[in-house]
């Protein structure tokens, strides 16, 4: 049975922070592959075994993640899944996670009890890639839940069936934690790939203690020791940049994406004490954000942090931003330059934003609709609340 879901369980000061935190959730790809596309080994040949081997569905679960994630043709680490192949493939993975823990136990035991084996290194990388699912499925969880506490239009049952699925999904992270780590820190091997897998497993944890909303000292631990031991490799050994496509929650493991954790912390940091109703006022919050939407090169310290982090996000989250700024204007008063702020500022957001996508990238002519037609819907939502909210203020009058 659960505990009661109450809103202020969720520990957060800010949505503009939650939505930092998890950016990547609302970031649409220009190069996910669709299943058919995929080349994961012959579908007849796995039929054939199937049904040689004489395999249960449990088994023939195991043998498809196999095939996804460790086998010569897998793709999990090459391509960019559609999103509801993932979600399929999340789907058998949750659904045959008992298969996958006996599986997982069996390695175990066997090199506990069998003083001559070994734990494949393949193996171990199957183990990670399975957290990772699951780590992604909870950052998802942990980012829907945090949208529908801040949307106060919504019932509470959608909060309670949230938090239910948040605390399942959290559950099944806690077991994988615990058997990844068994199977990932006590490795042997080539010390690249052991280094390499640690890392995986690491930047993961990281990730929980993020939807856990773990302090910012906690955090900070985390990928500065990720950073600093990457760094140290890389002077004696190859640079160490690892992709996962399929796990947005992580997607990418180097130096540089550590600094860019770090950068994030700080930033959202910086929002959540500049938001927080009892830490300033309107007018302050209306300055601060001016300031960190208007880079300024003379910048130092953490405000420079912040707009350079902000210089490349997301454009939902400078949007969001934007529309934050305006909501000041409008409770301030500033009907007119809320009206001209929500105008100007975001037609420029969104122009930038198209200009940066270049007949290189190979983006498909509907994928760049569907891109066009979500940055209208952003520009019109806070044009449309500006005209009301002007036509309202001149009725008043």
């Amino acid at each position: 049975m659960f505990p009661p879901f109450t809103f202020t369980d969720l520990r957060s000061t800010s949505h503009v922070a939650d939505t930092l935190l998890f950016e990547r959730a609302a970031v649409p790809s220009a190069s996910r592959k669709d299943p058919e596309r995929l080349f994961n080994g012959s579908f007849e040949a796995f039929g054939e075994a199937v049904g040689k081997e004489g395999l249960h569905l449990g088994q023939c679960a195991v043998r498809w993640l196999e095939a996804l994630t460790i086998s010569s043709d897998a793709s999990y680490m090459k391509e960019q899944w559609a999103k509801e192949f993932l979600d399929t493939a999340m789907a058998v993975a949750t659904m045959y996670e008992q298969s996958l823990l006996d599986r997982t136990h069996a390695l175990l035991s066997d090199s506990s009890f069998k003083p001559d084996f070994q734990i494949s290194l393949v193996d171990v990388e199957f183990t990670q890639c399975i957290f990772e699912l699951f780590v992604n499925d909870l950052f998802y969880k942990t980012y829907e839940r945090s949208t529908i506490s801040a949307t106060s239009s919504l019932t509470s049952s959608k909060g309670v069936i949230a938090n239910e699925k948040f605390e399942k999904a959290r559950h099944r992270v806690s077991r994988w934690k615990i058997v990844a780590g068994d199977i990932v820190l006590t490795c042997a091997g080539d010390e690249l790939t052991r280094m390499k897998l640690s890392l995986r497993y690491r930047w993961a944890c990281a990730v929980i203690a993020v939807c856990d909303s773990a302090s910012n000292e906690v955090l900070f631990d985390f990928f500065n020791g990720l950073k600093e031991d990457m760094e140290a490799f890389s002077k004696h050994e190859e640079e160490i940049r690892i992709r996962l496509p399929n796990c947005p929650a992580i997607y990418e493991i180097s130096a540089i994406a550590a600094s860019r954790e770090i950068s994030k912390l700080q930033t959202i940091d910086y929002f959540r004490k500049m938001l927080q109703p009892s830490s300033s006022s309107d007018d302050e919050a209306i300055q601060e954000l001016k300031r960190v939407l208007h880079p300024d090169p003379e910048a130092q310290g953490t405000l420079q942090v912040v707009q350079r982090f902000i210089g490349s996000s997301s454009l939902d989250f400078r949007l969001s931003l934007l529309h934050r700024l305006e909501e000041l204007l409008y409770r301030s008063g500033s009907v007119v330059e809320a009206l001209t702020t929500s105008l100007s500022q975001s037609l420029r957001m969104v122009g930038e934003s198209l200009s940066t996508y270049d007949e290189s990238d190979q983006i498909s002519p509907r994928h760049r609709e569907e891109i066009f037609l979500q940055t209208l819907k952003m520009v019109y939502s806070p044009l449309n609340t500006a005209y009301y909210r002007v036509k309202v203020s001149y009725l008043g009058h």
